[in-house]
């Protein structure tokens, strides 16, 4: 089975709730919604203005989907419409890494400004920003218990951020 994309393929991701839909988010801007059964496309999501370059399922509703953007934005989309529910523009380079804390309350970004920023789910405005790294951040985690972040960056280094 194969999905085809007009440009690269960033991230993809298995929809929670139905191990037959997956998402993917590529460098022609948008995210595809595919049905791996059929191999064909559900739905075409737009409104980034560069690659996607990551996609996070929200682990509370799996029809909730954070993206982040080579145009410098996290966007928050609800599947069951295929709407753009809030654009989220704490960044000032690529958004390279989306998150959600388990309990779905968070969602953290990382990017090439080098800034770690996370955001609050219910009124997307930042809570904090982290500050560490000497190069681009390429990778975002949440510990279990949401206590903690770890991210990963080109400066060769993994950093873990008490953010509890």
């Amino acid at each position: 089975m194969v999905c085809l994309s007009s440009k690269w393929v960033n991230c993809v991701a298995f929809k929670p709730d139905n191990p037959n839909i997956l998402v993917s988010g590529s460098g022609d801007e948008t995210i595809i919604v595919w049905d791996i059964t059929s191999g064909s496309c559900l739905s075409t999501l737009r409104g980034h203005g560069e690659a996607v370059s990551s996609l996070a399922f929200k682990p509370d509703d799996p029809n909730v989907l954070v993206t982040g953007s080579w145009d410098e934005t996290v966007k928050l989309w609800d599947l069951s419409t295929s709407t753009c529910l809030s654009t989220m523009k704490a960044h000032s380079d690529w958004v390279r890494a989306v998150a959600w804390s388990p309990c779905g309350q968070w969602l953290a970004s990382g990017g090439d400004d080098r800034m770690i920023f996370i955001y609050d789910a219910k009124t997307f405005e930042v809570k904090s920003s982290l500050r560490g790294h000497s190069r681009d951040v390429n990778s975002v985690s949440w510990s279990p218990d949401g206590a903690m972040l770890a991210s990963g960056s080109d400066d060769k280094t993994v950093r873990i951020w008490e953010v509890a």
